[in-house]
């Protein structure tokens, strides 16, 4: 609205510069009228009046020039006040630039063409810069987001200095008038000696005032053209601004609408001008008038509903929230209030759906840990004032990865949506359920007063998951394991709670198997102190070079004599030399150590048996077991093409040794990557063939060459304790690998009825402590010469 201000200011001006020029024609007649008859003298009069008007003209425009532009610079501020952005504050910085560069023109030209006391013009150029200092002020704490009130009180302050400068610079319009009035009175008095000669020209001076009152016609009429085109400019601004803008009176009534307002409330502007503004406002703003009224005495802007949400009324009586800012202006010599509405319920929605995001997880629309941690505080604060406990119950999804990676992401998305629901229609109104992310809920169980009853919860919750339905015709076989944490009894804050449950989760998963529960206790903490402890410690141990391996030596049962060697790793670590490689294999596959590691035993088997094989004369080959993890990999079997080239060995001296977990996610990398080890002549065998879920389907898939038969089958053939079973199932194995003209060997031979057995019924291999323990690299060689 400040553009509509300053499209009428410039018209006053105008109108102004209009009547001067009327007082200077009249001026100009009397003169001419009263001119000598004389042509010099008349010349001299006519030349002491034209310097007389062009010195007041120019003093008159330079005083107009001032007042005009630091009014403007003043109104701006309160726009760059309510600036919305760091853009449009840098384009009124701009303007007022262009402001402060007209005014100093106009202090140069009042220097130069003032005829009085010079000092009075820089006592008005004292004041200016005053104001101009405070004004730089008002924009730079502005800059710094300082309180709107502030700014304004101190805005309305400096419209005194504005007050100053109108006051000085009327006393310089009024001595430049009379100057020239007393100049033009003199050149009056001194005519009337020469009236007379004045006469016979007066049909000349006549025809000269035709000709100049047309000229100055013309320009008042440019003049009018150009203020039209101005105001006309101002106007479509107004029209083109996207907020709704309404001026009003004192009493609310309302003037004037820009076409946004017709859009955003429905009303046309024949509509809007019998209306009250307070018509618009919900009529629980009954104070409305009020507000109006101690608007205009008070006469400065500002901005409504600072720190709360405004709503308007449109035509059909439907609220919607809005930002309203008030300007107050002088429209045709009267106060009226300029109300510009902007619509903000797109920004509201988008706030909520933020907040929404915020504390919602994004899938399942349960709350995010985030919301979570919040509902636990306010859990703790009732059961603090209540004297209660509540539980919080950690679910853990089993065998979700492995239902994700054969059925594809899309339905572990569907999946892990359809355990929420499971969850909803479980629980109560006053339970919360929430994600923590992946696979993991979290349950929030409040007013507990026997373990008992969440007991029953828990296990109607492991029932329920056990029993989902298909999910787009596959069938789910899921379960999940539950910590329990109880407040306050296993922690007084958010972290222990859930770090307590996580805990107990664990343990039910690790001790109790799948689909099962726990309560926390507080022997778990330590447990799992040492498994952090475990984990940094497999980290270092790479570096530490604490890795080695042994060779447990495979036979030819028939001819007994050494064929080949399984590689076996070793950590050499005094605090954890009591544990396997089962206990921290699986910790070295989770922190994806085991590529390092598995690269370690790959380098180390080939360069010993190479060494071995230069030493016999032999073709040894060596076993090394691969994780799951290491076939993963795309560049797996490439590599171990470059390790064979590298020591200058054949494939077919190197055996990988898979178990079936392995083998139970197909891929078309693992495919490929099997295929490729297959050309280069690499074995590749199944290990612990039988103790999962083996399946005659992966010897048909998989480009198998050897089988190796469980120490836990092998252990039935005993003649102290004799398993029947066991020994069926070792025949079975070893007739269907030669059925497959697959090799088989034998792990865990101790005994000598063992190695009959497996000879009568054509077995082709075996290890075991009946032929020798896993020796280091140096003992090897002994055992080689001894064979020898």
């Amino acid at each position: 609205m400040a553009y509509k201000i300053k499209s009428e200011k410039s018209s006053e001006c105008v109108l102004a510069k209009k009547r001067n020029m009327k007082y200077i024609v009249v001026f100009l007649i009397l003169a001419l009228a009263c001119t000598f008859s004389i042509f010099l003298l008349y010349t001299k009069s006519v030349i002491t009046l034209n310097k007389s008007f062009n010195n007041y003209s120019r003093v008159a425009q330079a005083v107009s020039d001032i007042r005009k532009h630091t009014l403007l610079s003043q109104l701006s501020l309160v726009d760059l006040i309510y600036i919305p952005n760091k853009h449009g504050l840098e384009n009124i910085a701009s303007q007022n630039d262009h402001y402060d560069n007209q005014v100093n023109r106009a202090f140069d030209l009042l220097g130069k063409e003032f005829v009085g006391d010079k000092s009075r013009v820089d006592t008005v150029k004292r004041v200016y810069l005053d104001w101009l200092s405070v004004r730089e002020q008002i924009i730079a704490r502005i800059r710094l987001n300082e309180e709107k009130s502030l700014l304004l009180n101190q805005l309305q302050q400096n419209t005194q200095n504005i007050k100053k400068i109108n006051k000085q610079l009327e006393f310089l319009t009024n001595t430049a008038e009379s100057k020239a009035n007393n100049i033009t009175q003199t050149s009056y008095n001194g005519s009337l000696e020469y009236l007379r000669i004045e006469l016979l020209i007066l049909v000349l001076l006549a025809s000269c005032l035709l000709i100049v009152f047309y000229t100055f016609q013309r320009y008042i009429t440019n003049e009018k053209q150009a203020v039209s085109s101005q105001l006309a400019w101002s106007n479509k601004l107004l029209e083109s601004s996207p907020d709704a803008m309404i001026i009003s009176d004192r009493d609310g009534v309302i003037s004037q609408v820009n076409k946004s307002a017709e859009d955003l409330f429905g009303y046309s502007k024949s509509e809007f001008v019998k209306l009250n503004i307070a018509t618009l406002m919900p009529k629980r703003f009954v104070n409305h008038h009020e507000k109006i009224a101690l608007f205009f005495n008070h006469s400065s802007a500002r901005m409504m509903g600072l720190g709360k949400t405004l709503y308007a009324l449109n035509k059909q009586e439907k609220e919607f929230p809005v930002e309203i800012s008030l300007n107050l202006a002088e429209l045709n010599n009267r106060k009226v209030a300029i109300t510009v509405i902007r619509d903000i319920s797109e920004k509201k929605q988008n706030e909520a759906k933020l907040i929404h995001q915020a504390n919602y997880d994004l899938l399942t629309n349960l709350p995010n840990r985030k919301l979570i941690n919040d509902r636990l505080d306010q859990a703790i604060s009732r059961a603090n004032l209540s004297n209660n406990k509540f539980g919080v119950l950690f679910i853990d999804l089993d065998h979700f990865k492995k239902a994700n990676d054969l059925h594809g992401h899309e339905f572990g998305d569907k999946l892990l949506i359809c355990i929420a629901n499971v969850l909803r229609d479980l629980l109560r109104v006053e339970d919360t359920i929430g994600r923590l992310g992946g696979d993991e809920y979290l349950v929030i169980i409040p007013d507990i007063i026997h373990s008992e009853s969440l007991t029953n919860i828990v296990e109607k919750i492991l029932l329920a998951i056990e029993c989902i339905e298909p999910i787009d015709g596959k069938s789910v076989q899921i379960g999940a394991s539950i910590g329990i944490s109880i407040y306050p009894d296993c922690g007084r804050n958010c972290d222990q709670l859930i770090r307590n449950a996580d805990l107990a989760m664990y343990d039910a998963k690790k001790s109790l198997g799948k689909s099962s529960y726990s309560y926390f206790e507080d022997a778990m903490f330590i447990q799992t102190a040492e498994y952090y402890a475990l984990e940094i410690a497999l980290q270092q141990a790479y570096e530490n070079n604490e890795f080695y391996l042994v060779y447990q030596p495979k036979f030819e049962i028939k001819s007994q004599n050494i064929i080949g060697f399984e590689a076996l790793l070793r950590w050499n670590n005094f605090r954890f030399s009591h544990l396997v490689p089962e206990d921290y294999i699986p910790i070295l596959e989770k922190k994806n150590l085991i590529y390092k590691v598995g690269d370690f035993v790959l380098k180390t088997s080939l360069e010993a048996i190479k060494h071995w094989q230069d030493l016999t004369g032999k073709e040894l080959h060596v076993a090394v077991n691969i994780s799951p993890y290491q076939m993963k990999d795309p560049t797996f079997s490439r590599s171990i093409e470059k390790l064979l080239e590298t020591y200058q060995l054949d494939g077919r001296c190197l055996e990988i040794e898979l178990t079936e977990q392995t083998l139970i996610e197909p891929s078309l990398m693992l495919d490929q990557a099997l295929a490729n080890l297959r050309k280069i002549g690499v074995g590749i065998a199944l290990d612990d063939f039988g103790t999962c879920y083996s399946s005659l389907q992966y010897l048909a898939n998989y480009p198998i060459t050897s089988i190796k038969v469980d120490k836990s089958f092998v252990s039935g053939i005993n003649n102290n304790n004799f398993n029947e079973i066991k020994v069926v199932l070792v025949n079975t194995i070893v007739s269907l690998g030669s059925s497959l003209n697959l090799m088989v060997t034998a792990e865990g031979i101790e005994l000598e009825e063992q190695i009959k057995h497996l000879l009568n019924i054509n077995c082709d291999y075996g290890q075991g402590y009946y032929f020798s323990k896993p020796l280091t690299s140096e003992n090897i060689i002994s055992l080689l010469v001894k064979d020898a």
